[in-house]
């Protein structure tokens, strides 16, 4: 990869396409990232009222799920995996990726409308989707309004949501850079660290601790679209 603008890839003879084009829509993007100084958020980001809402937190967390569910009631969708970042004279904003989403195979049970879309295959336990339904991707870079940390709640806790402020900030945001040390031995340690301090101090960032139950799914959509002031005029549903 060069200067953010070119990647040389050398493909093995009987190579999958599919995992060397979902290696180009991860890492590859990833570090185009940091070669351009835009700072890339481990997550998923759809929009809500016009604003961008990211979900991250470590593998697992339910992070693609839940925006995949979103887009089920009418919200739209910027990036899955990788969210490129950057600041703004208002605050930061977050850029379009690719109409595309991997999730786990349980989670198909809860949105029917994907099982519809371009399946790709199943990589690393999780199949990668095709958003066929062209409304349901932003093609719009969008300011962001909140990035929210996933987290498993304990048998029979309620669904929680923290507000995070300073080092607390700061130590989930940095934990959660896409590709953090490709980032740093290209030398922007530095510049990272003083990216996620500048994003905390301005983007409010919340801990969303909730049972890991798809069954549930529908009580922390309820939530985060009165939040954000975007409950569709019409109200899905997500089927269970």
């Amino acid at each position: 990869m060069k200067d953010g603008r070119e990647i040389r890839l050398r493909v093995e003879p009987g190579a999958d396409p599919i995992e060397v084009r979902n290696f180009l829509y991860g890492t590859g993007l990833g570090i185009i990232c940091h070669q351009r100084s835009i700072f890339p958020l481990h997550g998923s980001c759809l929009s809500l009222g016009g604003r961008a809402v990211i979900f991250s937190g470590h593998s697992g967390a339910g992070k693609s799920t839940l925006a995949a569910a979103l887009t089920q009631r009418g919200h739209a969708m910027l990036s899955d995996d990788v969210c490129a970042l950057e600041p703004t004279t208002e605050g930061w904003s977050v850029r379009p990726a690719f109409p595309r989403v991997k999730l786990l195979p349980q989670s198909l049970e809860i949105l029917p409308d994907l099982k519809q879309s371009g399946v790709h295959a199943a990589l690393q336990g999780k199949y990668h989707f095709r958003f066929e339904n062209v409304s349901a991707f932003s093609r719009k870079t969008t300011p962001l309004a909140a990035i929210y940390f996933l987290e498993r709640a304990k048998a029979g806790e309620p669904t929680a949501l923290l507000r995070k402020t300073g080092m607390e900030a700061l130590r989930l945001v940095q934990q959660q850079v896409f590709r953090r040390r490709a980032g740093e031995l290209l030398g922007r340690r530095a510049a990272l660290f003083a990216a996620s301090g500048a994003i905390v101090s301005n983007v409010p960032v919340y801990v969303l601790r909730r049972a890991f139950d798809l069954r549930r799914l529908q009580e922390t959509i309820d939530r985060l679209e009165e939040a954000h002031e975007a409950v569709p005029a019409q109200n899905g549903f997500i089927p269970v």
